[in-house]
């Protein structure tokens, strides 16, 4: 490969990446939305799904653009949610947990932003 086509694509990964990261603040406020949402109503398998989605998604496209810390607690959840979606009973210690990673997740980003780490 060239390495004008090499440093194209070296652009475009760094717009991508940019892009991600500039969203991230708007897909916390979605993430905290689900989760408060599924605090409110347990029993819904639509809140636990729409959760599950959101961190699932998180873990797998967070460490593509560089965030790979973001993506491993995102998974540390997804590994909590699981059982649950999958009819397990929710009790404190797991939704404790999550929320614990929750805190995690979003300390993460803002230090992302705080100190510019990227």
């Amino acid at each position: 490969m060239t390495s004008n086509k090499q440093e194209l694509i070296k652009n475009k990964l760094s717009e991508m990446r940019q892009k991600y990261k500039d969203e991230l603040p708007l897909k916390m406020i979605e993430l905290e939305i689900c989760w408060d949402e599924l605090l409110a109503d347990t029993t819904n398998k639509d809140n636990v799904i729409n959760f599950y989605r959101l961190v699932h998604t998180l873990a797998g496209t967070a460490p593509t653009f560089g965030f790979v810390e973001l993506g491993a607690i995102a998974r540390e959840i997804e590994v909590l949610v699981t059982p649950i979606l999958d009819g397990e009973e929710k009790t404190y210690e797991v939704m404790g947990d999550i929320n614990s990673c929750l805190d995690r997740i979003f300390e993460c980003v803002k230090s992302v932003f705080d100190n510019g780490r990227f």
